[in-house]
């Protein structure tokens, strides 16, 4: 009788090289793009195979969507999180609003969550059948929620104007985390961090006037 042919497990001596990958693939698809960047690369920069990248990944569109999904997936789960406790606690448009900005004020701080937004501006600019399918998976459900919030404090404000405004939100904490808002230029000493910061303290307590 044939044995069964028996599946291959994980490689041994690489319990870390998954995270290394996906952490080296972050920084060089944020430098290079989704095109400019080739499993070859990203093998060389890592120092193993392109055969251990496709075990892990499959391919370089699972491991680019992973990478995205993996802090971003956080992002719109702790946006329903903050949502339901603001809700909760029977707050207005200005927590609603604040709620909705603060987890990227807090991932901005660490060293993981700053490279993690370069990576998510960058996608912002890949071709929309890319950038639009992740965006969907990572934040549709809780801009729908939020949306939904917004027109109850504010049932007034159509389904258009709301989401048109939402997306000026999201437009502005995108530009904030761009590194490209010159803030840290027109104030002189302030520094780029320090800059995005401020532009993103503006919005978490000034956006709810958008929706008045």
């Amino acid at each position: 009788m044939r044995k069964p042919r028996k599946l291959p497990g994980r490689p041994e001596g690489q319990s870390d090289a998954r995270e290394t990958i996906l952490r080296v693939a972050r920084d060089l698809f944020a430098e290079h793009g989704y095109a400019g960047t080739s499993f070859k690369m990203i093998s060389e920069k890592v120092g193993v195979s392109n055969a251990l990248l496709t075990y892990y990944f499959g391919s370089k569109e699972r491991l680019h969507e992973e990478i995205y999904l993996q802090t971003a997936g956080k992002i719109g789960a702790m946006r329903l999180e903050r949502l339901a406790a603001v809700t909760a606690a029977g707050g207005g448009l200005p927590e609603l609003l604040a709620s909705f900005v603060a987890p990227l004020q807090e991932l901005v701080v660490t060293e993981e969550g700053e490279a993690f937004l370069r990576f998510q501006w960058r996608v912002e600019s890949e071709p929309t059948e890319l950038s639009y399918r992740l965006r969907h998976k990572a934040y549709d459900e809780s801009t729908r929620a939020y949306a939904k919030a917004i027109r109850m404090a504010r049932p007034e404000l159509t389904e258009e104007a709301c989401f048109a405004r939402i997306a000026c939100v999201v437009g502005a904490t995108n530009y904030a985390i761009s590194a490209r808002h010159r803030l840290d230029i027109l104030l002189p000493g302030l520094g780029q961090k320090d800059g995005t910061l401020q532009i993103l303290k503006e919005l978490e307590e000034n956006a709810y006037k958008y929706f008045l």
